[in-house]
């Protein structure tokens, strides 16, 4: 197996899990803020999901406007590498 190969390997499952989680995460915020006592107000969590859509559509543009700049793999590298971060904390 080549390096090449192997580096577009590694780099297809980061983004295909970049995409999973964040569809897991736009799905399932409301589920998870109901099994908190101190969230499971519907007419919060439905502002917060406002609010994280909003902030969904804008970050669309910031992320294009990163693209045109620097790259796709510049950008989605940081991305992705930022993402797992989080996750891990």
């Amino acid at each position: 197996m080549s390096c090449l190969y192997f580096f577009l390997l590694i780099y297809s499952i980061f983004i295909k899990f970049n995409e999973v989680f964040g569809q897991f995460l736009l799905n399932q915020y409301k589920n998870y803020g109901l099994t908190k006592p101190e969230l499971a107000d519907d007419a919060y969590l439905t502002i917060v999901g406002s609010f994280a859509s909003v902030g969904n559509g804008s970050s669309r543009v910031a992320w294009a406007l990163l693209f045109d700049k620097f790259g796709f793999r510049k950008v989605y590298t940081v991305a992705v590498v930022l993402q797992v971060l989080m996750i891990l904390y």
